[in-house]
């Protein structure tokens, strides 16, 4: 039915307004969320419950909302890499411990790294990414490389990623990356050899 098919399409609108705010910046409960989706606050706070309850929105450690691990596998099945997302949480959360910077799983397509999930801690070592940047120079086939990226559609923002590729499919790479805490250039020797064994890891359970 018309009417029907309308609040069907309502809905969807109105998640994928929702999964996308918190890409845009850090964001903090439903009101919040509801703002920056352009959703009136009832209709907001309904939808971000049920999108928490399904699993395509989370809170972090400091109430941030970031993409659930629902969104997760949908976008990194879309890149065609669905099977790294049921293992992802654990190993970057091991990551960030060992690494002592953000973990984030990243793909690699075209000239565009795509963020997604992550692990972030507390501090100001830790940082937020963005959920795209922008990519130049080498591709991270042959083993690990450095690279300073900036954030697409926010030319002020850089960060400093260290990528160790895990694999290739279809022209795109995954790869797992640390960003390097503000004025670091390069991880230390013991970081660098836990980010290597947590890539060996990913490698274990998706081989």
């Amino acid at each position: 039915m018309p009417g029907e098919a309308n609040s069907h399409a309502r809905a969807v609108a109105a998640f994928a307004r929702l999964a996308n705010a918190p890409g845009q910046s850090s964001i903090g409960g439903p009101a919040a969320l509801s703002r920056a989706a352009g959703l009136p606050q009832s209709s907001g706070y309904r939808a971000a419950g049920q999108a928490e309850a399904a699993g395509l929105l989370v809170r972090d450690t400091e109430g941030v909302y970031r993409a659930g691990p629902a969104a997760i596998r949908i976008g990194l099945s879309a890149l065609g890499f669905g099977d790294l997302s049921y293992f992802a949480e654990p190993i970057l959360v091991e990551t960030r411990y060992s690494v002592g910077a953000t973990a984030c799983l990243a793909v690699l397509a075209g000239d565009k790294l795509k963020v997604g999930p992550w692990s972030t801690g507390r501090g100001r070592d830790y940082v937020r990414p963005g959920p795209l940047y922008h990519w130049h120079g080498e591709r991270p086939r042959g083993g690990p490389v450095t690279a300073m990226l900036t954030v697409a559609g926010d030319e002020a923002r850089r960060h400093r990623f260290r990528l160790v590729p895990l694999c290739e499919r279809e022209g795109r790479i995954a790869c797992l990356t640390a960003i390097l805490p503000a004025g670091m250039v390069r991880l230390p020797e013991a970081h660098e050899r836990a980010l290597t064994l947590a890539c060996e890891r990913f490698a274990s359970v998706t081989s």
